[in-house]
């Protein structure tokens, strides 16, 4: 991919995910609740 492109693509992902609200999940659009499981998650979790 172009550097010009690549860093437009970027700032579009950066632009549309600071546009979501705090209070719900960006995917589902569920409500976010402070018991929820994915709280105590951390990146380490995610290692494959």
């Amino acid at each position: 991919m172009k550097p010009l492109a690549m860093i437009l693509a970027l700032a579009a992902l950066f632009a549309l995910g600071a546009c979501e609200g705090h209070d719900s999940y960006p995917l589902s659009g569920e409500p976010c609740a402070p018991d929820d499981p994915v709280q105590e998650l951390e990146a380490r979790d995610c290692v494959i």
